[in-house]
């Protein structure tokens, strides 16, 4: 049986969040559940964006790349994950990875990298899916 890289798990409460990495052989990749959804937003002045992915969509949303939905692929790695997909031929991909990310004075945890087209931005993350994201 195919085992997952890693099972990225977090824990986001209202003053602090933490990120634990589990050995490879932890999750069976057929009942991942950790590491297979997300909510990302940047952190930053400009772009304002925001993308969630979950059951192998991700969702882009943002006034300067676009507001849009693709399917992805899910690959694990050591410190983190990657969801990688195609949009009118140019690359889309989100990566997650564990680590030191504060907003609004919380540390939540995970970093997020947005990438359309030859285009990156960069911001925080937690698990799972967050209907709203302060952009």
């Amino acid at each position: 049986m195919r085992t997952a890289l890693i099972a990225l798990t977090a824990s986001v409460a209202l003053g602090a969040g933490s990120a634990a990495l589990a050995p490879a052989s932890a999750v069976p990749a057929s009942k991942a559940g950790p590491g297979t959804a997300f909510t990302a937003w940047g952190t930053g002045k400009a772009p304002a964006w925001r993308a969630v992915v979950s059951k192998g969509r991700l969702r882009v949303e943002s006034p300067s790349l676009g507001t849009f939905t693709v399917r992805v692929s899910r690959s694990a790695f050591s410190r983190g994950v990657d969801f990688t997909g195609r949009r009118k031929g140019r690359d889309v991909g989100l990566t997650v990875t564990s680590g030191a990310c504060r907003h609004n004075g919380r540390n939540t945890g995970m970093r997020a990298k947005l990438t359309v087209g030859t285009r990156t931005v960069r911001g925080c993350a937690v698990t799972g899916v967050t209907p709203i994201a302060d952009t």
